[in-house]
């Protein structure tokens, strides 16, 4: 699908980390500039502190930071404001407090579009209609120019944070997207596609699922079957575990030549498909947030925690009404922050996208500190 170019500035961050200008490229430096850019625009329209410049690139105290940062600084806002269409645009990369914010409106960034798409796609699979599904999803999947979201800044921790948690939403995206595809009978299309996923992520009972009914629906039976045992065998012998429910009614209803489950049909089991990614190991996944006084909060399934109305209620004036929410996903919790007026943190870094949560990682939210546990159902 080919992506408009756009008038005036566009900033990419779903691939290699790009500035354009109606589809022309601006410059913005070498890697601490580029770095600096990224971590404003992971953070966007919010402050990121000098701390967390001296932290996440700089690796030395903030004093010794601070007039590194200061050129850097200086030496953006003039590639950007060059950048601009219309000289005397007010400046995007702004001091605020003790740090800095870049400005950027939602329709100028590839993240931003990229869920917009998304979003617009959720709501017409929840519609039932899977060809305005599908060609949502191809939307926002053609926001993509990369494999991995900041791939030339690998190895800075905030960037591999930030890829990481996106990672989560692309694979999503594009199990939702195949899922329309074969509800519109579009087998043949989505074939080699499927061979490649899988390949990626062996684990992911859903993309082989879609890979066998896939094969099954262009008359390719006995790779239907092969794929299927394949698949059972990598999941008993690597994981030690028996193949998820959703796969076997798959394979049930491929094996005996009936329609497999399908959401758009009304024939999916309930919850069984509308999981943001697929594992049985999500009915077991469990843990616990411990606050400073050693208060333990059970988690369980997806845990909204804020202010007030929420799952998890911290009694905090800095923590926002909705301030984050956990969600399981196949490799276990993911952490997002939902727009936060002060930001969420883990180990005192900011995060940006969906993070994955280890076991005894710190949470900060406003002044409130929690410890993250991972435990199972057989722990609790």
């Amino acid at each position: 699908m080919t992506v408009p170019v756009r008038p005036g500035l566009e900033f990419r961050v779903l691939g290699p980390l790009r500035v354009l200008n109606s589809g022309v490229e601006v410059p913005v430096g070498g890697e601490k500039p580029r770095a600096v850019l990224a971590l404003l625009l992971t953070h966007r329209n919010r402050l990121v502190s000098t701390d967390a410049f001296a932290e996440e690139i700089w690796s030395k105290g903030t004093e010794q930071t601070l007039a590194n940062l200061q050129v850097v600084i200086g030496k953006l806002r003039k590639s950007l404001a060059d950048g601009e269409d219309h000289a005397g645009e007010p400046q995007r990369v702004v001091t605020s407090g003790h740090g800095y914010m870049i400005k950027v409106e939602d329709h100028r960034m590839d993240l931003d579009r990229f869920q917009q798409h998304r979003s617009a796609g959720d709501a017409a699979r929840a519609a039932k209609r899977p060809a305005d599904a599908a060609t949502a999803y191809r939307l926002a999947l053609a926001e993509w120019s990369g494999a991995r979201a900041l791939e030339d800044l690998a190895g800075l921790r905030f960037a591999d944070a930030f890829a990481q948690g996106i990672a989560h939403e692309l694979i999503a995206v594009r199990q939702q997207r195949i899922e329309a595809e074969l509800a519109l009978g579009r087998h043949a299309d989505v074939v080699g596609e499927l061979f490649t996923l899988t390949g990626d992520h062996p684990f992911n009972d859903i993309l082989c699922g879609q890979l066998i009914t896939a094969l099954s629906g262009t008359g390719r039976s006995d790779e239907a079957v092969e794929q299927y045992h394949r698949f059972r065998e990598r999941y008993q012998t690597e994981l030690g575990s028996a193949i998820p429910d959703t796969l076997r009614m798959t394979w049930a209803a491929v094996s005996r030549h009936a329609e497999p489950p399908d959401h758009y049909a009304g024939t999916t089991a309930p919850g069984a498909i509308d999981r943001t990614l697929t594992d049985e190991r999500f009915s077991r996944l469990r843990g616990e947030l411990v606050r400073n006084d050693g208060t333990r909060i059970k988690v369980s399934g997806r845990v909204t925690v804020g202010r007030t109305g929420c799952d998890v209620t911290l009694p905090d004036a800095k923590v926002s009404k909705q301030h984050a929410v956990l969600s399981p996903t196949p490799d276990g919790y993911a952490l997002t922050d939902l727009q936060s007026t002060n930001g969420t943190f883990v180990n005192d870094v900011p995060i940006a996208a969906p993070t994955l949560l280890a076991h005894l990682d710190r949470i900060r939210m406003g002044d409130t500190e929690l410890v993250f546990r991972m435990g199972s159902a057989a722990d609790q």
